[in-house]
Order: structure tokens, then sequence, then C-alpha cells
């Protein structure tokens, strides 16, 4: 496992962005059409999996029961391709995404806390903003609140929960052609 100190991701399209910061928030003005920021404000870790390989070959000698059983008994239509084997993931207690897509203007956002906060209980951010931008953070209390009342310490504990997966890291699992075709056609007989 990998700690990852406090992180903005930026993802760039058309995007041009000026960044500034203090202990009351982050600061971001954009000039351009297209782009998204991810916040993560109390850092986040990242976990992968070990010797891949051995995942690799256990996939490989499942996969043709794997898709039968996704595409038979669960009804679903799984294309070659779509099952996926997860290796990996980065996890935060706290995140802000922002997005702009499409806007000529300029686009003024500030990532901060709430005011009413203390120190000892789990953070909650908001995002103040100017121009046209799709902002969300999380989790929101709601989420909180329900994690609280399913933890064995009970609503009163101040623990931050490292549970919002914001990366994944994949296998995809694919058959080659000719197993797919003849899965498909075992599918329809």
């Amino acid at each position: 496992m990998i700690t990852l100190p406090r992180k903005i991701v930026l993802f760039k399209y058309n995007l041009m962005l000026t960044i500034s910061g203090s202990e009351r928030g982050l600061s971001f003005q954009t000039s351009g059409s297209k782009g998204a920021i991810l916040v993560m404000p109390e850092g986040a870790i990242s976990e992968d999996l070990e010797n891949i390989s051995r995942f690799r070959k256990y996939a490989a000698a499942n996969a043709r029961s794997w898709y039968e059983y996704i595409n038979g008994p669960r009804g679903r239509e799984a294309k070659n391709g779509d099952v996926r084997l997860v290796i990996g993931c980065d996890k935060a207690t706290s995140w802000g995404l922002a997005v702009l897509s499409g806007t000529d203007q300029r686009c003024q956002l500030k990532f901060k806390p709430l005011d009413e906060q203390t120190s000892d209980l789990p953070s909650l951010y908001t995002w103040e903003h100017s121009g046209e931008a799709v902002v969300r953070v999380g989790p929101d209390q709601q989420e909180i609140d329900e994690l609280k009342d399913g933890d064995p310490d009970g609503p009163t504990t101040r623990e931050k929960y490292l549970n919002q997966c914001l990366f994944v890291r994949t296998l995809s699992i694919t058959l080659n052609d000719n197993d797919w075709e003849i899965l498909n056609r075992e599918a329809t007989t």
C-alpha cells in the first residue's frame, strides 16, 4: 500500500489553470473550454495486487466459465472483453471534482472545507464557483451517517472512512475469437 499526500489531479483537454492554495482552500482559475479537476484534500492510498501473473493465469483458466455464467444464468449480454478483474485501486477519505465542458468563459473555483467543522470529526468540503462548471464533493453527510450507523463503534465514532474509491486498475478478460464464437453458438442452441 502506498500513501499519497494531499493531491490534485488535472484532466486537461483544452484548459489553462492557475492554482493557489492556503489552509482555507484551493483556488482555481480556468481559461479553457474543457477539463476536469480532482482534489484529494486528505491524500489517498494506492493498493495493488502483487504477482499479477498468477491472476492472469487464473483468469485465462476460468474466462470461459465466467462468460457462460454471466451471459447464461445471470442473463447479462456481456461482450468479449467486458469482464474485468480488479487488480488495484486508489481510495481517499474525501474528494472534490469539478468538470468544465464546452464553456468559452473563464471560471473561478474554490474548493474548501465547510466552516462549522472541528478537527476531530470527518471533514466535509464544498465548492464555490462562478462560471459554468459541474461540481461534486464526497462523501456527503448522509453517506457518513449511514457508514456510522453500520459501524460497530456506533454513531459517535470519529473515524474517517477510507472508502471513497477514485480509480481502479483492471485486467480485461477476453477469449480468443474462435472460443468466443463457439461460446455464442452454444448459447443460442
